[in-house]
């Protein structure tokens, strides 16, 4: 009797497999050869796909996403009402005044400009009167930096601040070198927040004749400030009359002369 392992090995099986009276001729079976087909077949799709692939030129790139737009963080008052003006100016003083509003409508800022930054003397003064809107603290370099950006103005040298007493609180008043196109500047640059933060007040004033530290007429030019309308706004109000016994007297004498 045959063993399973004897299978295909005897001469007599060789010639039941050349005689092709068997179930199937010798080499592949007819499974076999039908997987061999269907690999070729297969594998011949797949090089026509790769060929046809190739020939197509490649989708373009797809755009980058644009910025988000965010909606202004303040926004330009077309006509503003002064609510600050600095006391004892010449009656032809060059004065310039705008404002923004949060766009929330909580925050105020307003700006006076005093002469022209080209030449001469010239003050820029930030008042802001904040709202809950909120507000990243910055050291103060950082600070001015961004402020005078928005006034199209660069920041070079800067010096330490050093701090300066006024009417509505210490001021941090530093040196620092302005420019704006070919125009360069030396002028003294400082910012103060009065008490809870009821208003903040910010710029610079740039002298005829740029000193070395700060200009000690800047603290006079602080003391100058006042209320356009008085009775405006209930908190300014209280603000500036409890602020006015400390007014400098010397600063008083130089106005009045």
């Amino acid at each position: 009797m045959a063993h399973i392992g004897d299978i295909g090995g005897t001469g007599r099986d060789r010639d039941w497999h050349r005689d092709g009276h068997g179930p199937a001729r010798a080499g592949l079976s007819v499974s076999g050869r039908r997987l061999a087909r269907v690999l070729i077949m297969a594998f011949g799709a797949l090089a026509v796909a790769a060929a046809i692939q190739r020939l197509i030129p490649p989708a373009p790139p797809a755009p980058p996403a644009g910025p988000v737009v965010l909606p202004p963080y303040w926004a330009t008052v077309s006509r503003p009402a002064p609510v600050f003006v600095v006391q004892g100016l010449p009656a032809n003083a060059p004065v310039a005044y705008g404002a923004r509003s949060h766009t929330a409508k909580a925050g105020e800022e307003d700006t006076i400009v005093l002469g022209a930054f080209a030449a001469g003397e010239h003050a820029r003064l930030v008042l802001e009167r904040p709202g809950p809107e909120p507000r990243r603290p910055a050291g103060f370099t950082i600070d001015m930096v961004r402020r005078a950006a928005e006034a199209g103005i660069s920041i070079g040298r800067a010096g330490q601040p050093v701090p300066v007493e006024t009417r509505f609180g210490i001021a941090e008043v530093a040196p620092m070198q302005l420019s704006q196109g070919t125009v360069v500047r030396g002028c003294s640059v400082f910012r103060l927040s009065a008490p809870d933060e009821i208003l903040r007040i910010a710029g610079w004033l740039c002298a005829e004749t740029p000193t070395d530290g700060p200009d000690p007429r800047l603290r006079c030019l602080i003391e100058a400030l006042a209320l356009a309308v008085p009775r405006g706004d209930a908190v300014l109000a209280r603000l500036f009359a409890a602020t006015e016994r400390r007014r400098d007297p010397a600063c008083r004498k130089a106005r009045a002369g």
